[in-house]
């Protein structure tokens, strides 16, 4: 499979539907047109992509891949609807976008598409 195409769901502020588009584009290309799509909850101000996705519970998230605690394979959940999510949790010293764009690669040969849920710029 080629390298996936990666897109970030970004706005200057908050609250004005990042997540709420990142959930239902990332559904709609999973279900209606059978995309191998990976959702990244990237916000690391309001991770709440997994609850939009009806996703609770979930023991590691991003923030512990980018800490190293663990690995994207043990942070990357299925959703019902086929689609994989990497949740979100809050990070105090915010994303080093290199370390990002790296545990990013490491998984673009896995899916077709992979969106970004950011937080606000």
């Amino acid at each position: 499979m080629a390298d996936a195409k990666v897109y970030g769901i970004l706005s200057a502020k908050g609250g004005v539907g990042k997540t709420t588009i990142t959930a239902n584009l990332v559904s709609i290309l999973a279900c209606e047109f059978k995309k191998k799509v990976l959702a990244v909850d990237a916000n690391i101000e309001v991770p709440n992509l997994h609850l939009y996705l009806d996703m609770l519970g979930l023991p590691s998230s991003l923030q512990n891949v980018i800490k190293d605690e663990v690995s994207i394979a043990h942070s990357t959940y299925i959703h019902k609807s086929g689609l994989s999510v990497v949740p979100g949790s809050f990070l105090e010293e915010g994303v080093d976008v290199t370390r990002l764009k790296n545990i990013i690669g490491l998984v673009k040969g896995l899916y077709e598409i992979i969106l970004l849920d950011s937080h606000p710029h």
